[in-house]
């Protein structure tokens, strides 16, 4: 677990090691395979508090798992989170997460994911209210044959702010990313998906595609993809 209290490069990161006081740990065994899906819920915190959860996922070779995840914040705090994800060789995690703001609640979190040979991670994210979220996440698909595949949606109302953030690193051969994102937005609702993709000069036939599409119910509605 020492890699998840080191400090890095990002400033949410680093808030979150200085402040959180509690989260999860899941580590499922070589070769088992969970067949009901596990919760991880989050309250988000009263009216001007504070609230910072740091957790750490990890499926040993051959394992097979599903985590939903959700959020709720129903009050204008602040919350941080921080998620570091072990797919271990030949494993594959299924990783659902719904989150909901509410006016005035601003949620930040990061995601590092790491992948091993023959590993796969497929996340589905729905994000929406009215508050401030913005999503960082990070997945090297270090094992040769990885696989990442990644759909999000944004739902917004009112003066709701979506902000995600992906970054796919290829240093291994034959690996696949996938990104869809659609974004559904109204009021002064924005939405940003912002991906970017590095491939490394050793990895020989990586196959990555990213697509993202909005529907803007209101002309005061904004969606940018980069």
């Amino acid at each position: 677990l020492r890699t998840l209290f080191e400090p890095s490069s990002s400033t949410i990161a680093n808030l979150n090691l200085a402040l959180a006081s509690e989260g999860a740990l899941i580590r499922i065994p070589a070769n088992a395979s969970v067949d009901e899906p596990i919760s991880i819920h989050h309250d988000g915190p009263a009216a001007g508090q504070m609230s910072h959860t740091r957790g750490f996922i990890q499926l040993e070779p051959g394992s097979r798992a599903t985590i939903v995840e959700t959020i709720k914040a129903d009050d204008a705090g602040l919350s941080t989170a921080f998620l570091k994800i072990d797919v271990q060789d030949g494993a594959h995690l299924t990783h659902v997460r719904i989150l909901e703001t509410c006016a005035g609640a601003i949620w930040l979190g990061e995601d590092a994911v790491t992948l091993g040979q023959n590993a796969k991670y497929d996340l589905t994210q729905v994000q929406g209210g009215e508050g401030l979220v913005r999503t960082e996440l990070a997945v090297t698909l270090a094992g040769e044959k990885s696989e990442a595949h990644l759909s999000g949606a944004n739902v917004g109302a009112g003066a709701g702010h979506f902000d995600w953030r992906l970054s796919l690193n290829h240093p291994a051969p034959e690996t696949i990313s996938r990104l869809r994102a659609r974004s559904v937005l109204g009021g002064r609702s924005f939405g940003a998906v912002q991906g970017g993709v590095s491939v490394a000069q050793a990895a020989q036939k990586a196959d990555s595609h990213q697509m993202a599409k909005a529907l803007l119910l209101s002309s005061q509605a904004q969606s940018v993809h980069k």
